[in-house]
């Protein structure tokens, strides 16, 4: 139904079905992520720092967070601190270095000025942070004392 919601452009529905969810399964990391991912589609400040509070006290991986930090700024066209977010990233998981490689390739098109451009990067920037963390919550899910 989220999708759904998503894919008619209803990010009131979309709130509504994650909210829902959040209290059907309060324990799951599946909804807080949902909601991350509403609020990166809708760049929702507030709703974001709600949720990711909510992510790190339900144990999403830090990894999947800081992405989806530096995934955040560019949506909120705070491009410096996505330049930050993505050098602390690397920093901090350089078993991930070839991750943060191609992100910074995909960062570099957020300052062109080229409209179009700036808005494939930030589809492609969100389609590879979606995929990456439902990737970690799925191996997580599936490893729970992991």
């Amino acid at each position: 139904m989220y999708y759904f919601k998503i894919e008619n452009r209803d990010a009131g529905g979309a709130a509504g079905v994650v909210n829902q969810l959040i209290t059907q399964y309060p324990n799951e990391l599946e909804p807080i992520f949902l909601g991350l991912r509403l609020s990166l589609l809708t760049s929702k400040k507030s709703a974001y720092h709600n949720f990711r509070r909510l992510a790190v006290i339900k144990g999403m991986p830090p990894d999947s967070i800081m992405l989806l930090d530096f995934a955040f700024a560019p949506m909120t066209n705070e491009i410096r601190d996505a330049v930050n977010l993505l050098a602390e990233f690397e920093k901090e998981y350089p078993r991930l270095q070839y991750y943060g490689t191609a992100m910074r390739y995909i960062a570099r098109d957020f300052s062109t000025g080229d409209d179009p451009r700036v808005k494939q990067a930030k589809k492609i920037l969100f389609d590879s942070v979606d995929q990456f963390c439902l990737e970690k919550l799925e191996h997580k899910k599936k490893c729970k004392p992991c």
